[in-house]
């Protein structure tokens, strides 16, 4: 199973995963539905024949990782995620469910009673488990600070960078990227509707940032039909 994320559909929405994570490789698929005995290398065009026309232009994309900035962005695959979200149950494959990821990640026990004691909606548990996935890598870089902290010692703050410096970091890496022509770069380091109220001024080579230069978060492609 894939790195585990936050869920990306709306309020309202079937639960929709990240786009990596619809790869014919990370799908989870029924019993006595058609997919046994399909070779791996054949996946991605058995798949094709469960969708409308429409959208397997798009599912090619997705399943080759051809959503670059010189061809397709991912936003426009999110039709094809829904798409398999709503529909790919009665096709015989799907993501894994809410269960199915804590029980993979070691942590089947604790997420039910997280999702029993806060009363939790699917949604909620699904995002839970997006946020803990590196829980071992937290415990890794937290475990000996939080013991010698219970123990009575200093620690000592540390220091974080400045929103000018991430906002700098943050630049360089897009150049990069947009240079290798890879998945099209977020607009900023922040979500948009906090980059929105930051204003950068104390770097000379920076421009402010203001409601003006901020684009609108991208809608969703046309033309993506099938449904």
């Amino acid at each position: 199973m894939c790195t585990m994320t936050r869920a990306r559909s709306n309020i309202g929405e079937p639960i929709r995963a990240s786009t990596h994570q619809y790869k014919a490789r990370f799908l989870l698929y029924a019993e006595g539905a058609g997919w046994d005995g399909i070779p791996k290398n054949r996946m991605d065009a058995a798949i094709a024949g469960r969708m409308p026309a429409g959208l397997r232009p798009l599912w090619g994309r997705l399943a080759t990782g051809l959503y670059q900035a010189n061809t397709q962005s991912e936003d426009d695959l999110t039709c094809v995620c829904a798409w398999i979200s709503v529909h790919g149950p009665a096709a015989g494959f799907r993501i894994p469910n809410v269960q199915e990821r804590a029980r993979n990640m070691g942590m089947e026990a604790y997420i039910r009673d997280l999702a029993r004691l806060g009363d939790l909606t699917e949604k909620e548990v699904f995002d839970a488990e997006g946020n803990s996935f590196d829980f071992h890598a937290v415990m890794v870089r937290t475990a000996v600070q939080i013991a010698r902290w219970t123990q009575g010692e200093p620690i000592r703050a540390h220091q974080y960078p400045r929103h000018v410096a991430s906002v700098q970091a943050h630049a360089d890496a897009k150049d990069f990227v947009r240079a290798q022509g890879m998945v099209p770069p977020t607009t900023g380091p922040h979500p948009d509707d906090l980059a929105r109220r930051l204003v950068v001024t104390d770097y000379p080579f920076l421009k402010p940032i203001s409601p003006e230069r901020v684009p609108e978060p991208p809608e969703a492609a046309a033309g993506c039909r099938g449904t």
